[in-house]
This record gives C-alpha cells, sequence and structure tokens, in this order.
C-alpha cells in the first residue's frame, strides 16, 4: 500500500483532534454543573428520582452531546 501524502495525515489529524475536543468539551461542561455525588443522593432523598432524573436532564439539555 502506498504511503499517504503528509498533508492528508496533518488533515486527518486535525479532523479528528477538532472532533476530540468538542466530546471532550461538552462532557467537562457538564461535570463542572453536576451536584457532587453526595448532593445528588441528597436530592434524590428529598426530590425522589424523577426529581433527580429531572435536574440532571437540565444540565444533559444545556450541554447536548456533539452529534
Amino acid at each position: 500500500h502506498p504511503q499517504p501524502a503528509d498533508a492528508d495525515v496533518h488533515a486527518k489529524l486535525a479532523e479528528m483532534t477538532e472532533a476530540w475536543k468538542k466530546e471532550v468539551e461538552y462532557q467537562n461542561l457538564r461535570i463542572g454543573d453536576y451536584p457532587e455525588y453526595h448532593e445528588q443522593l441528597d436530592m434524590i432523598f428529598h426530590l425522589g428520582l424523577d426529581g433527580w432524573r429531572e435536574k440532571i436532564q437540565e444540565i444533559k439539555d444545556r450541554y447536548p452531546k456533539p452529534e
């Protein structure tokens, strides 16, 4: 098999790097907004699972997973 041109390799690497950055960015934004685990357990105790899901879904909606 012939080796790909350097320009093609660099273009593909740039494309993959951008996709990775988008993936990591949304995850980091969500992580920053998620309450600590003990706070989430307290939410479940006081709000029930449905109330907890609602709060967590707000964060997921704010920072949607890239496609």
